[in-house]
């Protein structure tokens, strides 16, 4: 019997403190999808995929075999990640996930779900060098125009203190 597939659209805006990439810059995201009676920290993946949004901020994703209600994460490069409870995907189905700007803040350097004083460190260590200088920190360039700037740090700066949310958000609501 042929699996059936669904299709995902998952719309992501990013918070942005500093301007947008250059419009061919596509923003890669992790996504991955438990099953929805899990907790966090307790649960393995049912797919897991890292995607690059087009320039609309639209990630497209065929996934095969999922029926029923998943917790969807998001993590874009650089930003802090959130999490949709009870997203119901079904076989030769197609749903579509908006997540607003408000969800997405930049400056997250590490991957932590935080944005701390260890990413304001490694912007301050890359700061002021070019892409091809020694101490470039790509992660560090959110702009993504080749230089660790003052609009990078804003990014950072912006954003210190924030904590990815333990409150989800859940479609069943």
């Amino acid at each position: 019997t042929p699996v059936g597939t669904t299709e995902l659209l998952i719309t992501m805006a990013l918070w942005r403190a500093a301007p947008s990439p250059a419009p061919s810059h596509g923003v890669v995201a992790h996504v991955a999808i438990y099953p929805g009676t899990t907790l966090p920290g307790s649960r393995a993946a049912v797919f897991e995929t890292d995607a690059t949004a087009n320039q609309s901020g639209i990630i497209d994703l065929i996934i095969p075999g999922l029926d029923g209600y998943y917790d969807v994460v998001v993590r874009p490069t650089g930003a802090i990640s959130h999490e949709r409870n009870a997203v119901s995907l079904r076989p030769h189905a197609v749903r579509d996930l908006l997540f607003t700007a408000d969800e997405f803040r930049e400056g997250d350097l590490d991957g932590n779900d935080q944005i701390d004083q260890a990413d304001l460190n490694r912007l301050v260590a890359a700061y002021g060098k070019l892409s091809g200088d020694a101490g470039y920190d790509a992660a560090a360039d959110l702009d993504h125009d080749g230089e660790v700037s003052i609009l990078d740090v804003s990014a950072v700066v912006r954003g210190l203190g924030l904590i990815r949310s333990e409150e989800y958000t859940s479609e069943l609501q």
